[in-house]
């Protein structure tokens, strides 16, 4: 049985490459994602064999339920460069 993983910040930049290769590798895959800075239709070409859950990391609730039943966590959710780390400090992975 392949390993599950579960990617926060899944479509963005960085993870939305780390998806594809974990999915490419054969492994069961896990998206949760506010699309604040990505948005789903970049993972257009392996949506299907995505799992997809719109949240925030912020949120201990849709966390527990994001971690179910998954072996690994790649954790890459975070409210990242110079335009909101100036502009929205308080969102900078902590609020």
């Amino acid at each position: 049985m392949a390993k599950r993983y579960l990617v926060t910040g899944g479509t963005g930049f960085i993870g939305r490459a780390l998806v594809r290769r974990l999915v490419r590798d054969g492994f069961a895959v896990r998206v949760l994602d506010n699309n604040s800075r990505g948005e789903m239709e970049s993972l257009a070409d392996v949506a299907s064999r995505v799992e997809f859950l719109q949240s925030d990391v912020r949120d201990p609730i849709a966390v527990k339920a994001a971690m179910r039943d998954i072996d690994c966590v790649c954790h890459l959710a975070c409210i990242n460069g110079t335009e909101y780390f100036y502009t929205k400090p308080g969102r900078q992975c902590r609020e």
